[in-house]
């Protein structure tokens, strides 16, 4: 199946001009006088859907609702940054979008026509993936709402964490969507774990750029991971944290990697101390005691 997308408006050479040089679509085909209607269609020419605007002498009478919206969703943060950079650059202003779900998910920007165009980062695809003997480090998928809810659903995974496991798969969906943007905003953060012998989710597991202030420390690279309790005492922390922690300062170049835990949660600290954390200081963190780690890269 093909998808076309038809719209009229008033200035078709400003609005080929908008979607090709500061969205990036190809001019697949136009057309004159047909029927005294003109035209274009506009895309890319490897995927099965297309834009096409009309032009003639009846004025296109615009009534677009503050809903409607066309999405484009880059695949790689170079193809997205890409995008912003060009809308930035030709003084195109954001705008904010009724819709709240958009200005979590997106940036919104208006067509020469005031159609509302989105750019959002949900789909895009990291190219990273780290395999070890038993596991599959990925990035994390809208798919794995489901493992993400049963990870964080249950109380005894929330023990060190504030006690406040999550009630619905809808907080789930929007935490996956939240490290997602993660990747975009930092090229990193959070990944899923699969097991290779059953292509389970079993966690997360990854490195994380920390934009607070936790410790008298901002702007760092922190290393966590929360497994479903089904698979606690199999080694799987370690084994993803450590493959973590090569990543970060072998290929990342990480100068300093940090981590903390509660100062009751002896499984979290025992990971970290075998991977080669190295503990700091006792802090409060929001009324919690934990321990403080750090890790400097001795190759740099």
């Amino acid at each position: 199946m093909i998808l076309r997308i038809a719209r009229h408006t008033n200035n078709l050479q400003l609005i080929t001009e908008f979607y090709t040089q500061i969205l990036g679509l190809e001019v697949l085909g136009s057309f004159e006088n047909h029927c005294n209607y003109n035209g274009c269609f506009l895309g890319k020419s490897n995927l099965n859907w297309h834009l096409e605007f009309t032009e003639s002498d009846e004025l296109a009478n615009h009534h677009f609702d503050d809903d409607d919206c066309i999405v484009f969703y880059p695949e790689t943060t170079d193809e997205y940054n890409y995008l912003i950079a060009s809308i930035k650059n030709n003084n195109i202003n954001f705008v904010i979008p009724k819709n709240p779900y958009w200005k979590d998910n997106g940036k919104m920007i208006l067509d020469p026509d005031g159609f509302r165009i989105v750019i959002s980062h949900l789909r895009i695809k990291m190219n990273i993936t780290i395999e070890t003997k038993r596991l599959i480090l990925r990035e994390l998928l809208p798919s794995d709402d489901e493992g993400m809810f049963r990870l964080d659903s249950n109380p005894n995974v929330h023990e060190f964490l504030g006690n406040k496991p999550v009630v619905s798969i809808e907080e789930s969906q929007k935490y996956i969507d939240f490290i997602r943007k993660q990747y975009v905003e930092n090229g990193i953060g959070r990944y899923a774990v699969i097991l290779k012998e059953t292509n389970e989710f079993i966690g997360w597991c990854g490195i994380k750029f920390i934009t607070e202030f936790e410790n008298n420390h901002v702007n760092f690279y922190e290393i966590g991971y929360r497994f479903i309790e089904d698979y606690w005492g199999y080694g799987f922390g370690y084994e993803s944290a450590k493959a973590w922690l090569d990543y970060g300062f072998k290929t990342l170049k990480i100068k300093t990697i940090y981590a903390s835990a509660h100062i009751e949660n002896m499984g979290s600290r025992r990971i970290l101390e075998k991977i080669g954390m190295q503990q700091k200081n006792e802090f409060d963190s929001e009324g919690i005691k934990c321990i403080w780690y750090e890790l400097e890269n001795k190759a740099i």
